[in-house]
C-alpha cells in the first residue's frame, strides 16, 4: 500500500497525505500497537523488538522523505 502511495505521489507530483504525519511512527496501525503496552516488558527489552522498533521508525522517516521530495517538484530524487 505504502508503494502506491508513494509511486502516484512521485507521479502526480501531489498527495493526501502530509508528511508530518508520516514520519510518526506510532502513527499507523501497526506503531500504535508496536508502541502500545499490549507488549510486555520482557519482550520490549528484547534485541528482537529494539530492531523491529528502529526498523519501523526508519520506514517512516523514508517514506517521509520521499513524499516532502515527490511533493516539493523533486521526483526524481524522489526515485533515488
Amino acid at each position: 500500500m505504502w508503494t502506491l502511495r508513494l509511486k502516484t505521489a512521485i507521479k502526480i507530483g501531489k498527495s493526501g497525505l502530509d508528511p508530518k504525519d508520516v514520519r510518526c511512527d506510532e502513527g499507523c496501525n501497526f506503531g500504535r500497537w508496536l508502541h502500545s503496552d499490549e507488549i510486555d516488558k520482557t519482550t520490549r527489552s528484547g534485541s528482537p523488538y529494539k530492531v523491529i522498533l528502529r526498523l519501523h521508525s526508519e520506514f517512516h522517516d523514508c517514506a517521509a522523505d520521499v513524499l516532502e521530495l515527490a511533493t516539493g517538484g523533486q521526483a526524481p530524487r524522489a526515485t533515488e
